[in-house]
């Protein structure tokens, strides 16, 4: 997976991920990491032991190794709590544009935030960071 996505095209790429909190999310951490990883010299995936069986934490990082506290870290989540309220008046795995905003489960919370600190990431060169960067996305924070 070569070319980047827009923002939008990014977010509904993950919202169609099932990632509610008592499935695997190993399927959209897979995409994180094929997104992220090609072309991308300098990108490091840490896979992280996510605590039990079909989970998983990602520790994404690119610029140079730390060595002291400098750096900034982007932390967010891929799960997403069930979705069964019956007002949903589409498939909430689908991002739906209504009225100007952007509709699906995650979408606010949290696959919206990890679609632009994914690209931001994505679009950084390696070899011009003074300092590290990287993302912490993890599993579970919705149970």
């Amino acid at each position: 997976m070569s070319n980047s996505l827009t923002d939008q095209e990014l977010l509904k790429r993950l919202v169609a991920f099932d990632s509610t909190s008592v499935n695997s999310n190993v399927p959209i951490a897979d995409f994180i990491c094929d997104y992220l990883e090609a072309p991308a010299p300098g990108t490091r995936i840490q896979r992280l032991d996510g605590g039990a069986e079909g989970k998983l934490n990602l520790l994404i990082m690119k610029g140079p190794e730390p060595t002291n506290d400098s750096g900034l870290l982007f932390s967010g989540h891929m799960d997403v709590v069930p979705a069964v309220e019956p007002e949903w008046k589409s498939d909430p795995f689908d991002l739906v544009e209504k009225d100007g905003a952007l509709f699906g489960r995650g979408s606010a919370d949290m696959k919206g935030f990890d679609a632009l600190a994914i690209n931001i990431f994505k679009s950084l060169d390696a070899s011009t960071l003074k300092h590290p960067f990287g993302l912490l996305l993890t599993c579970d924070e919705e149970v």
